[in-house]
């Protein structure tokens, strides 16, 4: 998600320069949909910073991650 960040997210404010791109400007260029990538960036926003330390040296992957995350929230 460190790409997201990089290129910033435009929320439609009325500054005269907007750099940033749009949610589904960034999902496009990475291949994925906006559903997806928002679901990516929540789950993301919610990560402590031992699991994101993990996913950054690529101990663990997003998709690793997200199938125990969700079997987690089933117990719950």
């Amino acid at each position: 998600m460190q790409y997201v960040e990089l290129c910033g997210i435009k929320h439609g404010t009325n500054k005269k320069v907007d750099y940033r791109l749009s949610l589904d400007d960034i999902a496009k260029q990475l291949g994925t949909s906006e559903t997806t990538l928002k679901e990516l960036l929540l789950i993301e926003r919610k990560l402590t910073p031992e699991i994101k330390e993990l996913l950054d040296e690529g101990i663990i992957f997003i998709i690793e991650y997200i199938s125990i995350y969700k079997k987690i929230n089933l117990l719950i």
